[in-house]
This record gives C-alpha cells, structure tokens and sequence, in this order.
C-alpha cells in the first residue's frame, strides 16, 4: 500500500473543505453598529496575523466545518481523522480499538479542519486577499 498516496488524497480532501469554508467567509460580511463593513474572512485573517489568542469568528467558522462535515460519509471522517493531530494523540495514548467513537473522530476533524483554515488566514496577504484570493495549503 502506498502510503504517501493515501496523504495526499486525504490532504486534497483538507484543500477542498478549506476552500468552500474561506469562499463562504469571504461572502460573509461582518457587521459594525448596523452596517456591512469587511468581509469575515478578511477580519478573520488579521486578527490571526496579529496573533489573537480567539476570535470573534471562531465559533461561526466551526459551524460552518461542522455543516460540511455533516455531509461527509463515516469512511470519509474516518479516513480525514488520519490525517489529523487527533490520531496521531490516540495512537500515542496506546488506545487498543482502531478507531475512536465517532464523537472524537468529528472533533479531532473539526480541530484539524479549523487549523489549516488559520493557516490559510495567516498566510493571507491582507492587501490582495480580494484581487487575488487565499493561497490554499
């Protein structure tokens, strides 16, 4: 089996849920006293270059990972859960079952999911964010 294969499918699948999250968040705009004023992404993006420990955003950004992660198939998280942090932590706690419940999986996702959508803001040009867009990782 190759393995290095199975990664970077599983890091194309990461690429393409970044994407539909940050164009979503791109056509969101944010609101300040009543009126329309920046996208969510942009604001999303300079506060995590300037290091903001959370954000206003974080919970709507999770919502919106969750809704696309509704409509992924179990094999589907399952095989994203192998690409995250949260599987390389069950398999350093010795756990003896493959696979956590589907709770954890979902969580360990999000939380994988979450983090290359902050890559993606910090890695942002501020300046071109709406001529040119984000550089996907």
């Amino acid at each position: 089996m190759d393995l290095e294969k199975i990664r970077l499918i599983i890091e194309d699948k990461y690429t393409e849920l970044t994407r539909t999250v940050i164009e979503a968040l791109k056509g969101t705009m944010t609101e300040s006293e009543g009126v329309a004023s920046a996208s969510v992404w942009n604001a999303f993006a300079e506060l995590v270059q300037d290091e903001a420990e959370d954000t206003d955003y974080d919970d709507l950004i999770s919502e919106y990972c969750l809704d696309l992660m509704e409509d992924l198939s179990p094999i589907e998280l399952k095989l994203l859960w192998l690409g995250s942090g949260g599987c390389l932590d069950w398999e350093e706690e010795g756990q003896e079952a493959d696979f956590p419940d589907t709770e954890r999986i979902q969580q360990d996702v999000l939380e994988e999911l979450f983090s290359w959508i902050e890559q993606n803001a910090a890695d942002d040009e501020l300046d071109d964010i709406e001529e040119e867009g984000p550089a996907y990782h």
